[in-house]
């Protein structure tokens, strides 16, 4: 019996030390973006842009799984939240899922254009706007960087509504690290209820910016270092927090 006891505790600290490894079957049903007909490479070296795009496109509003094997997967642009063609204007209902934390990195390619600086800043991702819900949007298990060379980067624009969120995901920012923000939830008065949980962010001017007062979000670990104005700023929004650790400078709140 102790002899199990202690090959299932080395099970544990195995599995606990390499963090989560999220491979499915073959018949899951998940979309695979590095298969047919998407094809990204995930290679660090080619831009992936348009092949995202494409399976966010393909695949708007219909409870599909995007699955991200494990790699660094280059973009020149944002990458925008489709919106289903039988809901105009209704971002929703699409769950992007790594391998792992880790080992699926969504990165901007070094000194992009696009992302050369504004007041406002350029996601990385968009994931909906407007006067509308975005019912069970999910972001699981990837690392978002936003490279060499973009100070006008913002990490995620997210949206969802009632049910959705973020799990597992770390925003970091590249170059001198005072880009606008890490996680923005400031850009619609439509996100919410939410829940964010295990959520690390990592330079910005502000690591997670929130406002209005509609709907309200939900942190649990959440961690933010090194922002250059502040960890959070909240205009006016009910959010709740357990487990919070700012290591910086600036205010944590």
């Amino acid at each position: 019996m102790k002899s199990l006891l202690g090959v299932i505790a080395f099970y544990v600290c195995c599995v606990l030390a390499r963090g989560e490894d999220m491979v499915f079957p073959a018949d899951a049903g998940v979309i695979d973006v590095t298969k047919s007909p998407y094809f990204a490479r995930g290679d660090g070296k080619t831009d992936d842009t348009l092949a995202l795009r494409q399976a966010l496109s393909e695949n708007a509003g219909g409870n599909r799984i995007l699955y991200f094997p494990n790699g660094t997967y280059l973009i020149s642009d944002t990458l925008d939240w489709p919106s289903n063609p039988n809901m105009p204007d209704k971002e929703r209902n699409t769950i992007l899922q790594g391998q792992s934390r880790e080992g699926t990195v969504i990165r901007i390619m070094d000194y992009s254009p696009g992302y050369g600086g504004s007041s406002r800043g350029r996601p990385m991702m968009w994931v909906g706007g407007g006067e509308t819900a975005h019912d069970r949007n999910s972001i699981r298990n990837m690392t978002f960087h936003t490279g060499t060379g973009n100070p006008g980067a913002v990490g995620i624009q997210f949206t969802t509504s009632r049910q959705g969120g973020m799990r597992d995901v770390t925003i970091i920012c590249g170059g001198k690290g005072d880009a606008p923000a890490g996680l923005d939830l400031a850009h619609s008065d439509y996100v919410g209820p939410a829940f964010f949980k295990n959520i690390r962010v990592e330079g910005f001017s502000v690591g997670v910016q929130i406002s209005y007062s509609s709907y309200s979000m939900t942190f649990e670990d959440l961690e933010l270092v090194n922002q250059k104005q502040a960890a959070i700023r909240n205009g006016g929004q009910c959010v709740q927090i357990r487990h919070l650790r700012s290591t910086n400078a600036v205010p944590a709140l």
